[in-house]
């Protein structure tokens, strides 16, 4: 079966880990224990931060104030999911066997994607609307994102994340705001 492959421009990841040399990838859920996460870079900032943000969520390697900034090979096959049609398509192909959550939240078998040559799995900003409350389900994925099962990374430089506090005046309270700084 073919699948819509994707070339990704820029990718951040937020925190303090470079990408690894080797991976080491298990099947857990719809998302893989061993994976590298990366979110699209446009205009100094991406999806993950801009959620963060709004959800008001804090993660740890916030903390840090650290990310990496990289290109993608141009031969890196990457897996993209923009509809529901995509992640059914996916499953058919890729479900782990005997999956404990029926059809609800579906396993993917992220080690047999690896083992297919496939380097990750990219979630469009449409494609997580579009599979966030289905049956099947890539509901937790709560923004564009990649996860990637193998290194595939060119140019990986390290960038610093800025957190400063912005007074709103509709809200009449402070928010975190995180900016890059390349």
């Amino acid at each position: 079966m073919e699948f819509d492959l994707i070339g990704l421009g820029p990718q951040i990841h937020v925190g303090s880990a470079p990408p690894p040399k080797r991976f080491v990838i298990q099947n857990d859920w719809h998302k893989p224990k061993g994976g590298y996460w990366t979110s699209s870079f446009i205009d100094d900032t991406c999806d993950w931060i801009r959620w963060t943000q709004a959800e008001q969520w804090r993660h740890n390697e916030f903390d840090t104030g650290k990310g990496f900034l990289m290109s993608i090979a141009p031969d890196a096959r990457i897996i993209n999911i923009d509809s529901f049609e995509d992640l059914t398509k996916l499953l058919e192909v890729y479900p782990v066997p005997g999956d404990r959550f029926g059809t609800i939240l579906r396993d993917i078998d992220f080690v047999s994607m690896k083992r297919d040559g496939y380097a990750g799995l990219h979630l469009t900003r449409e494609g997580q609307w579009r599979t966030r409350h289905t049956r099947p389900s890539l509901y937790g994925w709560d923004c564009e994102s990649t996860v990637f099962l193998c290194n595939v990374f060119l140019n990986v430089r390290s960038v610093k994340i800025e957190e400063s506090r912005v007074y709103n005046k509709e809200s009449n309270s402070y928010q975190t705001m995180f900016q890059v700084k390349t």
